[in-house]
């Protein structure tokens, strides 16, 4: 801390101890208790935070509010509606539960609180999931939708990130209450560099104090999604790759997005299924063959989102057509489907004016893990022991 316009200096100050520039501003009767003891407290809670603690202090600080959240965590885990518990959790019962702490006070000295709470978040998903992730998983469900992530942000991950943007976001402020508050060589104090030595350790280019003091929050856990993400994607197989980007589209994430009320509420098992396909969570131990057409049923089930047999590949088709069409008749284009056009493919849609001219549409469903796929970075042969059959509309060249 710096030394304030009064010339105190925090580090001094301890019980029965009254520094003699506080005297000369103020009345003894105000500094001292009647027995002669000092007035002047350290390791108070101000506002929500600890003020002017020892480390234990700030890390008992940390460790109660986290402790008074689990009471909220062990009730999210015992929801059934895992779609509404996952909501919950992300919103209001993680990573938010801490989020003052973080920024009023440097990471070092609740770091091990911090990782006690990201267990207590990981129990609770894992409670009402019934998923329980490895390592990597779990690092990839706190990563944004945009990277394919559930937004259950690690708040030891995310501590050094806020603290620095809090400092370097209030320095002005602090400045202009206090003349002595010097916000110039903020990055060389010990509390900064350590949070700045933390906030390095997980990127690959290193940012210096004034270019990190000068960012906000927000964009400085991007950064960290960003290499987080790019890491996965280095280190996962052509087939995973093509599934995390696929998960990393608008579409793919809006589920995770929507209020579960209606007809955007999922049951609760086929929530599940989606949270293990984007995670990467296998459904069996090992590859089966598929009762249905006798292809190869794939562990992360990616034969089951396209296998051509029992008719579930046909009724998402027609889903997919008949909200189209409810959405076009809203809009006033008086939509037909499945309109027959003269000598050619029935059309899926069709609209005697779109963009001043008759315009028929015909949906089509692709795989992201089919073999050859440009747009994900998959293989463009697969073995056959590995294939994935192909898109919707036919099999891939390799079954």
């Amino acid at each position: 801390m710096r030394r304030t316009r009064l010339g105190i200096e925090p580090t001094e100050v301890r019980s029965g101890w009254v520094g003699a520039q506080l005297t000369a501003h103020f009345l003894d009767s105000l500094l001292r208790t009647p027995a002669g003891d000092s007035r002047l407290l350290r390791n108070f809670e101000f506002l929500g935070a600890a003020i002017i603690g020892e480390p234990s202090f700030v890390a008992a600080h940390t460790a109660a509010r986290a402790a008074a959240a689990g009471k909220l965590l062990d009730a999210i885990g015992e929801f059934e509606d895992s779609q509404v518990a996952l909501r919950l959790l992300r919103s209001c019962a993680g990573h938010a539960r801490l989020t003052h702490s973080v920024r009023c006070n440097p990471p070092l000295a609740q770091q091990a609180a911090l990782v006690d709470f990201d267990l207590a978040v990981r129990s609770c998903f894992s409670s009402f999931s019934g998923i329980h992730l490895d390592e990597t998983q779990w690092t990839q469900a706190g990563r944004s939708f945009a990277q394919a992530g559930l937004g259950l942000r690690s708040v030891s991950r995310d501590a050094a990130s806020a603290y620095l943007a809090s400092v370097g976001a209030t320095s002005s402020h602090a400045a202009a209450l206090d003349p002595g508050y010097v916000d110039t060589a903020l990055g060389t104090h010990c509390p900064v560099q350590e949070a700045l030595a933390a906030f390095n350790s997980s990127l690959a280019i290193p940012l210096t104090a004034d270019q990190v003091l000068s960012k906000r929050q927000h964009e400085l856990t991007q950064l960290l999604d960003k290499h987080s993400w790019e890491q996965q994607l280095a280190a996962a197989p052509p087939v995973f790759q093509a599934t995390l980007r696929s998960e990393a589209e608008p579409g793919a994430r809006a589920f995770l997005a929507t209020i579960p009320s209606g007809r955007t509420r999922m049951e609760p098992a086929a929530f599940c299924a989606e949270l293990r396909h984007r995670l990467g969570v296998p459904d069996s131990a090992t590859d089966a063959w598929c009762p249905k057409c006798d292809g190869v049923l794939h562990s992360h089930s990616y034969h089951a989102a396209t296998c051509c047999a029992g008719g579930e590949r046909t009724l998402r088709h027609h889903a997919v057509r008949d909200l189209l069409c409810t959405w076009t008749t809203r809009a006033g284009f008086q939509p037909v489907d499945e309109h027959h056009l003269s000598g050619r493919r029935p059309a899926d849609l069709f609209v005697s004016s779109y963009l001043g001219s008759p315009t028929a549409f015909r949906f089509g469903f692709h795989s992201p893990t089919a073999a050859g796929d440009p747009r994900y970075g998959v293989a463009a042969s697969v073995g056959r022991g590995d294939c994935l059959c192909g898109d919707e509309n036919g099999a891939s060249p390799d079954c």
